[in-house]
């Protein structure tokens, strides 16, 4: 049984001609078929916190010490971002990729590591690195689950930060 709907309508349009004062009304009957269709895609989402608080993309448009070749690799890696913000990078493999040589590209990674936009990962898979996109800047994943590791890593941070005060 086909969930289709067909439905009978009559477009409406006014046109106003302001230089000669007139209102014109015209009236189109027009038949419409309305499609049930489930979309479907195997596009993945990701969270990019705006706020202007710990990071979030304002601390990246306003971090300094990131080139734009380090915001190539930075959007190399989003591409290739799981679930729970880790990628596995290649760093030989990588850098063929976007044409850059190796050293230039760890620099990138370092400088990225540096400015806290990703995380040391916690695994290595044979060639490939894992490092962890900071939560505070972005999530994939559901969006609750985003906000509570966002509000974890700054609880780290802070911790960390009244550690280095007292110690």
């Amino acid at each position: 049984m086909s969930k289709n709907k067909e439905i009978a309508h009559n477009l409406e349009q006014t046109t106003y001609h302001i230089e000669k004062g007139v209102v014109e009304k015209t009236t189109t009957p027009v038949n419409l078929m309305l499609v049930e269709k489930k979309a479907k895609t195997d596009e993945q989402w990701l969270i990019l916190w705006q706020g202007d608080g710990a990071m979030g993309l304002d601390y990246l448009a306003t971090c300094d010490s990131l080139t734009g070749a380090d915001f190539k690799v930075f959007f190399k890696m989003l591409k290739a971002l799981r679930h729970g913000n880790e990628v596995l990078v290649n760093q030989v493999g990588l850098a063929r990729e976007m044409n850059l040589s190796q050293p230039n590209l760890s620099r990138s990674i370092r400088k990225l590591l540096d400015a806290g936009v990703i995380l040391p990962g916690e695994t290595q898979h044979g060639p490939h690195k894992s490092y962890t996109l900071n939560p505070c800047i972005g999530w994939k994943g559901t969006l609750q689950q985003g906000a509570t590791e966002k509000r974890r890593h700054l609880r780290l941070v802070k911790t960390s930060q009244n550690e280095q005060k007292g110690g």
